[in-house]
């Protein structure tokens, strides 16, 4: 669908945007949808986004969870409250996990806001229960705002259709996400690695006039962006580097020097050929030094090739794992290295 997309509406955003206005509209995300209304834009969000969760590749099934606000909803706190003027009390609630309550509450009063907006923010702030237990609460409390209600009915339709997807991690909705409420008009959503105490890794929101300061109006658009330091750390903390990925050579030869690496050059090659991931030690060096070579890389076969190997036409095979070492045929060296 994104791709469908992109290529339906890539002559007018080509025709209307600058190479450098493109860059300064992108300079944030990482991915950014364009040209969809509201309920394509988010198929296309949650769906890329299931894909990336259900193949992040081995072992990392389970690694993140997801927190997702809804701008309508936080607007209408603005409208509820009379705050409207002044949406600068949705930092103070974005910072809850980090300074918890009776802090936001205090930098709420400090910057003027009377003390019975501060009370009627409270089960907005506190909101707890399930996702449908939240949305229950809002309509309650939003019951008189219209901008209210229909962010609740947005949440409704994003939370179904992203239980339709099978999405495996889990999908909270969290009010106290609350940043962006001057650019972001629907949906806001981060995602947090669990096991780690790290901040979100990813981020984003819909635009429902993403184009408009270009003289484009009516053109939606869902952006996401990545941090990729984030992620890297979360990554190693946690020990989720694919081995194949990490450590991606199967089967390592000794080099013994140019006699043994001409003979062993061509077997390389038949290895590679077959599909295996084949590297020969780059000089001559001492059998203790390519065999830690070995080791730390976590190499699981290395062919050794001297003067008997070669005037037999063979190789010896070592498995690193067991330590056995067999004398094989080039073809019986490629059976034994594959399984």
């Amino acid at each position: 669908m994104a791709i469908d997309l992109a290529v339906d509406y890539a002559p007018y955003v080509d025709e209307l945007f600058t190479q450098e206005s493109k860059k300064d509209l992108l300079t944030n995300q990482d991915f950014t949808w364009t040209g969809a209304h509201s309920i394509k834009v988010y198929k296309i969000t949650t769906s890329q986004m299931n894909d990336y969760k259900r193949n992040p590749g081995p072992g990392a099934a389970g690694i993140a969870n997801s927190r997702y606000g809804e701008v309508g909803d936080l607007a209408a706190t603005t409208e509820e409250f009379t705050l409207k003027k002044d949406r600068s009390f949705t930092f103070a609630i974005d910072k809850l996990d980090k300074i918890g309550l009776d802090n936001v509450n205090a930098e709420l009063a400090s910057k003027g806001i009377p003390q019975e907006a501060i009370d009627k923010l409270q089960p907005i702030i506190l909101l707890s229960g399930s996702n449908e237990e939240k949305l229950e609460t809002l309509k309650t409390v939003l019951a008189t705002s219209e901008t209210g209600m229909k962010g609740v009915e947005e949440s409704e339709f994003i939370l179904k259709t992203v239980a339709s997807l099978g999405v495996k991690s889990e999908v909270e909705l969290d009010l106290t996400l609350a940043r962006g409420l001057n650019y972001y008009t629907g949906a806001i959503f981060e995602v947090k690695a669990l096991d780690v105490q790290i901040g979100s890794i990813s981020g984003g929101g819909r635009y429902d006039n993403l184009t408009g300061v270009f003289g484009m109006d009516g053109m939606s658009g869902v952006g996401i962006s990545f941090g990729a330091d984030r992620i890297f750390d979360v990554l190693n903390q946690l020990d989720l580097y694919p081995k194949e990925a990490v450590n991606g050579t199967e089967l390592l030869f000794v080099n013994f020097g140019e006699k043994e690496t001409a003979y062993c050059l061509p077997v390389l090659a038949k290895m590679r050929d077959a599909g295996v991931r084949a590297e020969i030690y780059p000089d001559s060096a001492k059998m203790k030094k390519q065999m830690g070579y070995a080791n730390d890389k976590q190499i699981p076969f290395v062919a050794i090739v001297g003067e008997n190997e070669m005037a037999e036409g063979k190789l010896t095979l070592k498995n690193m794992t067991t330590g056995e070492q067999s004398l094989l045929t080039s073809d019986e060296l490629l059976k034994t290295v594959r399984g």
